[in-house]
């Protein structure tokens, strides 16, 4: 990516965040589903599934051939691993 590719970039994934941000603030207030992946330790909410999905989607737009690998299943199951490619995973605090 030449510098200006990158600056787009850039900006363009601040944008996300900003929307992420103020959509997770909002839905925090809410009640949440909240549901155990592979044990009791291992939970992920509609929130967590919601940030992903736009994410997935906010890529794809951006870059339709992009790889994502998500967290919770909203990427594509990779049978190699390209050169990049994009991980998804929420912050845990752990």
């Amino acid at each position: 990516m030449n510098e200006a590719q990158l600056k787009k970039l850039d900006q363009t994934v601040l944008g996300w965040l900003d929307t992420v941000h103020d959509t997770v603030l909002k839905r925090v207030t809410q009640r949440m589903r909240v549901d155990t992946k592979a044990g009791h330790r291992d939970l992920v909410t509609n929130v967590d599934r919601e940030t992903e999905q736009f994410y997935v989607d906010a890529i794809r737009r951006f870059d339709p051939k992009a790889k994502i690998l998500g967290e919770e299943g909203f990427g594509m199951r990779l049978t190699t691993w390209p050169a990049e490619f994009g991980l998804l995973t929420q912050s845990t605090g752990r």
